[in-house]
């Protein structure tokens, strides 16, 4: 492809060829200069006979040559050498394959669509002109433009000041030559006076204040001037009336031919396409966007085989048929294909864009005008083109529905459904939610023609004990996915009703977060956080006080009541966070404190460790927890005192959970005037913790919360246990928030089921266009963990299913130390997923837990709107440099980038016959022949 570029845009490239121009073609020549040769050897070896010197019988060839040379001068040989100067343009031609081009334009202005047909060749003659809608159209332009300018930067000024001035002009020209009924032509006269004059004096390059002050009324006298005319102009039903049949007839197939189809005709259709005429001067690219990047379509680029069906003589590919991509994405995005297609090849080629599309843009990330800005300064200029009606869609759509991702059974579901109405004001319509075809929420509007934020609220207590009754009895639940449709029922006059139905999809949380809290004594720090936890019904907790004999602390019975430790492994990683308040290690069996790590390192558990002036949590050194601590203790050693102050470290990658207000300043101010602990343990962090908190005294300092990761799990290790001092003056506010989010963070999220053998998740219940899903699986048969981690060819896979068939297999990876597992899916595309886990060496049907998702068929907004976004696409010519073209204006692009290409050709000829070039040869084999007769004593 290098190689092609470099052909179409060298700056200078020669070609050199001979040709014959005389009145013998160079083959008849040839004949007659060999019959005069050997006419000549003959004669001249008859001279020579009977001579016996050496080295005669070069002669006769010496006078062959030069009669041959003579002869061949009747063919007129002359050397022709073509020199190609100048550049050829690199033109990337991009067209938007989103769904939204699939869109008709019924509600299209009737003067436009006579354009566009006449333009599509569907009517003939001048029956689609519309001189009046097209001076209506210049001061539309002309006003848009205007008001640009007064609002731009100074950079982009010159630019719109040419804009101005070629708008205006062409407005003043088709103005001046208007012939219609109830037109004034003193209204062209005082435009010209008033608007064209001043614009047309304003210099681009030095724009003062005294021209602004110019600019500023001109805009209110070109929407005068536009008002005027399209009162004068006959309505569009009078000019309906007035059409005749071939037109009406065209007019009709107009309305039920989507834009794709469209932009095809006049892109491909016919020898003189658009395509065709751009390639016989540029070098041409056609491309698609689709979704996040683009796919190319044409090049004419020079292959191996220059005889494969459907390719020229000289080895280029003819433009195609059709656009062999179809217009199904459901994502618009109008950055990232371009950015990624507008590389630089190495030539000295300049790079022109042409972007062809509705301009609805609905992708993250950066923006259209962002990306034009961009190209502007790698003097790139986009071209824009817009297809479809600027006036928004007679439709009712669902464009969003906002609501929280989770929700607890025995609340509301409360959110907003946001709602394109485009319908004409007064007509009754509903907006209504279902869930599995019955009603659960509904209301009745009417339309005000303007986007509306309509809010939802209905209990999902009945749908949540539905759906649970009919459950799988060998699976376990964390969080229930629930689906409903958001609907509006079609009214009359819509313009489509494809996207009257939206989805909400949220969980249901069915199984709270468990929470294991054991402390020795009923001190404050027990008190508040008990309370806490049991009050708040985000959690499921287990407080445990432990009894008291021998003078000592006990545990009590275990067993799986509330105020019991579990009497199992398999009990304990129910939980999904262990609290360890001020306890000593021998109330803990070496078994149970070998679960505790388990809990910690395979389970994916979150451990809390509070430390305390009574029991000391440097005991546990000597214990299977030794190694999960993220501190190293100093002995016993600890501070205590009344002037012990909280220091925030602002620094750090986990300070989320700290945050107990929105912003780092109040965040800070807050933790500086918490009041400090009373007694801390001295410790050291570990290579690789993160302190979270720091303890100061004077000049000694020493960590107070640390944090680091154990196998799948976390641990956060508190050097005091006196959160409770921050309810002062200020009751839960701070004590509260710390808390519930520190729990959050440190325990793992959960897995949304699990069976015998595995608990798995996928992430979210629904996915967009091209995005990756997470999987999470993990090993709940210790054995069998074992087992695969003794043997890495044993790897289990996680099998991903798209509306019923295999999408993909992917191995999943182990954590070193943990008995979880992860994959990462690829893009997905839309449709109803499923995801299955094969364990090596456990028949498929007996792993029976299984996640499904739903990646949208129909994001919300892709056919929400169907309007062309003409201010966008206006804006991002303007700052890239280039210019804007409705679709009826599509060939002028031919003449705009016709100077783009300069490339041209300069011959030279050299009449060979008539020059030193030939006429030398001769005369040095004459030469040559008599010199050598004269050594040969002939002469």
């Amino acid at each position: 492809m290098q190689i092609v570029s470099a052909i179409f845009a060298a700056q200078a490239v020669e070609d050199t060829r001979l040709h014959f121009s005389g009145d013998l073609s160079w083959w008849m020549a040839l004949i007659l200069a060999v019959i005069a040769g050997v006419a000549a050897w003959v004669l001249y070896r008859s001279d020579l006979k009977g001579r016996t010197t050496p080295g005669l019988w070069i002669l006769p060839l010496l006078r062959v040559g030069a009669v041959m040379l003579v002869v061949m001068m009747l063919s007129g040989p002359v050397v022709q050498r073509n020199t190609t100067v100048g550049n050829t343009a690199r033109v990337l031609l991009y067209v938007d394959a989103s769904a939204s081009m699939k869109a008709t334009d019924e509600q299209m202005e009737l003067s436009r669509k006579l354009k566009i047909i006449r333009r599509l060749g569907w009517i003939q003659g001048e029956g689609g002109m519309d001189p009046a809608g097209d001076a209506l159209d210049r001061l539309v332009a002309l006003r848009q433009a205007l008001a640009q300018l007064e609002s731009g930067t100074t950079r982009d000024s010159p630019e719109y000041v040419r804009q101005c001035q070629t708008i205006a002009q062409q407005a003043q020209d088709q103005l001046e030559a208007l012939k219609l009924p109830g037109w004034d032509p003193d209204q062209a006269r005082q435009f010209r006076d008033q608007v064209a004059t001043p614009i047309q004096k304003l210099d681009p390059e030095r724009l003062t204040a005294v021209d602004h002050a110019v600019i500023t009324p001109l805009r209110p006298l070109v929407a005068a001037v536009e008002t005027a005319l399209a009162s004068a102009m006959p309505s569009e039903d009078d000019t309906l009336a007035a059409l005749d049949a071939e037109t009406r007839a065209a007019l009709e197939r107009f309305d039920r031919t989507p834009r794709w189809q469209r932009m095809e005709s006049q892109l491909l259709d016919g020898a003189d396409s658009l395509v065709q005429q751009l390639s016989a001067r540029h070098n041409v690219e056609l491309l698609a966007l689709t979704g996040r990047r683009f796919q190319m379509l044409w090049h004419p680029e020079a292959i191996e085989d220059p005889e494969a069906e459907g390719e020229s003589a000289e080895g280029f590919r003819p433009p195609p048929d059709t656009l062999e991509v179809p217009a199904t994405n459901m994502v618009s995005d109008l950055v990232t294909g371009i950015e990624q297609g507008v590389v630089p090849d190495g030539s000295q080629e300049r790079i022109f864009v042409v972007l062809i599309t509705d301009g609805q843009h609905n992708a993250d990330g950066a923006s259209p005008l962002d990306l034009a800005r961009q190209l502007r300064d790698r003097q790139v200029p986009v071209h824009t083109v817009g297809m479809g009606t600027v006036e928004p869609a007679r439709d009712l759509s669902v464009l969003m529905v906002e609501s929280p991702p989770s929700v607890y059974p025995d609340a509301r579901l409360a959110g907003h459904v946001v709602v394109h109405d485009g319908m004409p004001a007064g007509q009754p319509f509903s907006v209504r939610i279902e869930h599995k075809g019955a009603v659960v929420w509904q209301q009745d509007f009417t339309t005000a023609q303007k986007r509306r934020k309509i809010p939802f609220d209905f209990a999902v207590k009945e749908i949540v004990d539905a759906e649970q009754a009919i459950q799988r009895r060998d699976l376990r639940f964390a969080n229930l996915p629930l689906s409903f449709n958001v609907v509006i029922p079609p009214i009359p006059g819509e313009m489509k009703e494809e996207n009257n139905v939206g989805v909400l999809r949220v969980n249901a949380v069915t199984q709270k977060p468990r929470i294991l809290y054991v402390d020795s004594r009923p001190r404050w720090e027990y008190r508040y956080l008990k309370n806490m936890l049991e009050r708040d019904e985000r959690w499921d907790s287990n407080v445990i006080l432990c009894d008291w004999a021998g003078g000592g602390p006990v545990l009590g019975p275990r067993g799986n009541a509330a105020g019991q430790f579990p009497n199992t492994r398999e009990l304990l990683f129910q939980y999904q966070l262990v609290i360890l308040g001020d306890v000593p290690s021998e109330i803990f069996l070496q078994q149970e404190l070998q679960w505790i790590r388990e809990f910690v390192q395979f389970n994916g558990g979150g451990l809390i460790c509070l430390d305390g002036r009574m029991e000391r949590h440097v005991n546990f050194m000597n214990t299977p927890l030794r190694d999960l601590y993220p501190v190293q203790f100093a002995g016993t050693r600890a501070l205590s005192s009344m002037d012990l102050k909280l220091q925030f470290r602002s620094a750090g990658g986990a300070q989320a959970p700290l945050m107990l207000a929105a912003d780092t300043a109040a965040n800070l101010k807050i933790w500086n005037e918490l009041p400090g602990p009373r007694w801390a343990a001295v410790t050291q962090a570990l290579p690789g913790a993160e302190t979270l908190l720091q303890i100061r005294q004077n000049n000694t300092v020493i960590p107070g919360l640390v944090f680091r990761r154990f196998g799948a799990g976390r641990v956060l290790y508190s050097a005091f246990d006196e959160t409770w001092r921050w309810r002062f003056n200020v009751a839960d506010l701070h004590h509260q928030r710390y808390w519930n989010q520190v729990a959050k963070w440190i325990m793992e999220p959960p897995f949304a089921v699990q069976d015998a053998y595995i608990a798995m998740d996928s992430g979210p219940n629904t996915y967009d266009v091209k995005d990756t899903a997470e999987i999470r699986v993990r090993i709940m048969n210790p054995q069998l963990a074992m087992q695969y981690q003794q043997n890495p060819n044993l790897k289990p896979e996680a099998v991903l299913m798209r509306d019923g068939r295999v999408f993909g297999t992917l191995p999943l990876e182990p954590d070193p130390e943990s008995f979880t597992y992860r994959a990462q899916s690829p893009p997905l595309e839309a449709g109803e997923y499923e995801v299955k886990v094969r364990l090596p060496g456990v028949p498929e049907e007996a792993v029976k837990a299984s996640t499904a998702f739903t990646v949208a068929s129909n994001p919300f907004g892709e056919l929400g709107r169907l309007h062309c976004d003409e201010l966008t696409l206006r804006q991002m010519a303007a700052d890239s440099g280039g210019n804007y073209f409705r679709e009826e204006d599509l060939r002028r692009l031919v003449d705009v980038l016709g100077p783009a290409s300069d490339q041209r050709d300069i011959v030279e000829e050299t009449v060979l016959w008539q020059s030193y070039w030939w006429f030398v040869p001769v005369m040095l084999l004459l030469t040559l022949e008599w010199v050598l007769r004269r050594v040969k004593g002939l002469v």
